[in-house]
C-alpha cells in the first residue's frame, strides 16, 4: 500500500480555529476508554459532539470543501481524541484493510493554538518497513485512507486534542459486510471498527 497523506494547513479561518480549540478544551463531557484494536486496552478520552451541533456540521462542510475526494462519502463519526502527556496510544486502522466493498477516509485536525517541535504529539503512519510522522501543526488537517496503520503520539507536557472525522463509502453492497450496508444512509454507525 502506498502512503498518501493529504494535508491542508490553515484549515479553518482564524475565528473558527479559536472556536475549535475552545470547544475541545472547555466543552467537557470527555469519556475515558476509546478502544482501537484490543477492547481490553482502552486509551485516551473522547469528546463526542452530536450530529445536530454546529461544530459537527461545520467540520463536515469544511472537510468536503478542502478534501474533494470525500464528496460522495458519508460522515459516520466525529469525535475529539484527548491524550494525556506520556500516554501510550495503540497502533490501529480505522477500517480493516481486508474488508471489501467499503472505502474509508479519516480526517484529523489539530486545534492547538501554538506548537513547538519539542512538544511531540505527531501522528505516526506505517508504510512498509518505515514509520512516517506528520507534525500536529496548529490549524492543520490531514486526510488518509482509513486502512492505513497509524497512532497518535502524546504531547510532552499538555493534553493533545485531535478532531477525528471518519468517512465511509459503500463501493459494492454485495461485498460489503451487512453492518456497513445497514449503517449507510440515515443510520450512523457507532464507530468504524475492525472485524
Amino acid at each position: 500500500m502506498t502512503l498518501d497523506l493529504f494535508i491542508e494547513d490553515d484549515f479553518l479561518e482564524p475565528r473558527l480555529h479559536q472556536k475549535a480549540f475552545d470547544y475541545a478544551v472547555h466543552r467537557g463531557n470527555a469519556r475515558w476508554g476509546e478502544v482501537d484494536v484490543d477492547p481490553t486496552h482502552p486509551t485516551g478520552l473522547t469528546i463526542n459532539p452530536g450530529e445536530d451541533e454546529q461544530i459537527y456540521q461545520k467540520f463536515d462542510q469544511v472537510c468536503r470543501e478542502k478534501f474533494i475526494s470525500i464528496a460522495d462519502f458519508e460522515l459516520v463519526r466525529m469525535y475529539i481524541n484527548c491524550f494525556m502527556p506520556y500516554e501510550q496510544p495503540c497502533w490501529h486502522e480505522d477500517i480493516d484493510p481486508n474488508i471489501q466493498g467499503v472505502k474509508a477516509f479519516t480526517v484529523l485536525y489539530y486545534p492547538q493554538l501554538k506548537y513547538h517541535i519539542e512538544d511531540g504529539g505527531w501522528t505516526e503512519f506505517i508504510d512498509g518497513n518505515y514509520i512516517h510522522g506528520s507534525l500536529p501543526l496548529c490549524n492543520r488537517a490531514i486526510m488518509f485512507d482509513g486502512s492505513v496503520t497509524h497512532r497518535a503520539q502524546p504531547f510532552r507536557n499538555h493534553v493533545r486534542f485531535t478532531y477525528a472525522l471518519k468517512y465511509e463509502l459503500i463501493t459494492d453492497a454485495d461485498l460489503a459486510p451487512k453492518r456497513f450496508v445497514a449503517n449507510n444512509g440515515a443510520g450512523k454507525s457507532a464507530m468504524i471498527t475492525m472485524l
